[in-house]
């Protein structure tokens, strides 16, 4: 008898792991961005090609709105406004934190056939997607130096 007890715990006990980490989130990436001594969350991580298309598309822009886009290598890479919900303001920046390239207020655009295409001069491996107004917000300027932070919470 005390034998199927503490199989009975042993298994209760598994159980109870193994649905606390089925239901546990995963670990959150997120990045902090600092511009002059100003901190930024930024939890909108952008990493695959899936995820890179669509962006802010169809979305509601508010004044928390950023997205941070992560490419494998430093590139061009360029950016259309197509289907978005309003102007964004767009931020290029190489794998040191320099900003290399910048669209402040790019109008969205709802005709694939003249959407303009951005990008910066310079390469760059990190792109940002923020509302409009956040560049002259924070007086972010070409060639001026910012910290991006990786970080995780869970």
């Amino acid at each position: 008898m005390k034998f199927d007890y503490a199989i009975i715990a042993v298994v209760g006990i598994v159980a109870v792991v193994f649905i606390v980490a089925i239901i546990s989130p995963p670990d959150q990436l997120f990045y902090d961005l600092i511009i002059k001594g100003n901190s930024y969350e930024i939890y909108h991580i952008e990493t695959t090609p899936a995820e890179w298309q669509q962006g802010l598309m169809n979305q509601t822009i508010t004044n928390q709105t950023m997205m941070l886009f992560i490419f494998p290598e430093d590139n061009q890479n360029p950016f259309w406004m197509m289907n978005m919900q309003g102007p964004i303001d767009l931020i290029w920046f190489d794998n040191h934190g320099k900003v290399v390239g910048m669209i402040p207020g790019a109008p969205p655009c709802h005709d694939a056939r003249i959407c303009t295409l951005y990008s910066p001069e310079s390469p760059a491996i990190f792109v940002l997607e923020t509302w409009p107004g956040f560049i002259k917000a924070n007086n972010l300027s070409v060639g001026m130096q910012v910290l991006l932070q990786e970080k995780s919470q869970f």
